[in-house]
């Protein structure tokens, strides 16, 4: 089921950023809280809400050792027609995250998304173990890219 998209006045009232960075850097665990409140002025009585279910990506932001609620965005991730990679990973970042803002308006949200790319084209989430072990062969040996869009959605600071 798709949650309904912010309301214009929602939109306007939360700003949206959104960044690419290359997954397994480790760009997560290398900001600190004075990082946050310097770069976003967040501070510790923002509520941060992370609109995922993935456990790895609570685990990294767990280690910033900041408090975080999850709340995972029920979206539709089908690739458009003639949607590109790069715009498939910001566009179903931003629609998680503005899900969320519409359910937690007063949060900071962080949501991302990731897509394999081999061959051109996107790797979707296995249904099973075995189109999980078909995707890993289809991988092995082979040139792949991993792109993750993120966004951040800042309602308490209207940005």
């Amino acid at each position: 089921m798709q949650r309904p998209r912010p309301s214009a006045q929602s939109s306007l009232q939360c700003g949206l950023r959104t960044h690419r960075w290359a997954s397994g850097k480790g760009v997560l665990p290398s900001i600190r809280h004075t990082a946050l409140k310097e770069v976003y002025g967040v501070d510790q009585s923002v509520t941060i809400v992370l609109a995922s279910g993935s456990p790895r990506r609570q685990a990294l932001l767990a280690r910033l050792g900041l408090p975080f609620e999850v709340h995972v965005a029920d979206i539709d991730e089908s690739p458009r027609p003639e949607e590109t990679p790069d715009a498939m990973a910001r566009r179903l970042s931003l629609a998680k995250a503005r899900a969320v803002a519409v359910v937690k308006p007063h949060a900071l949200i962080i949501a991302a998304d990731t897509l394999v790319v081999v061959d051109g084209d996107v790797l979707g989430k296995p249904a099973d173990a075995r189109e999980a072990f078909a995707m890993l062969t289809r991988l092995r040996a082979r040139e792949h890219h991993v792109l993750t869009g993120l966004a951040l959605v800042d309602c308490v600071h209207h940005r």
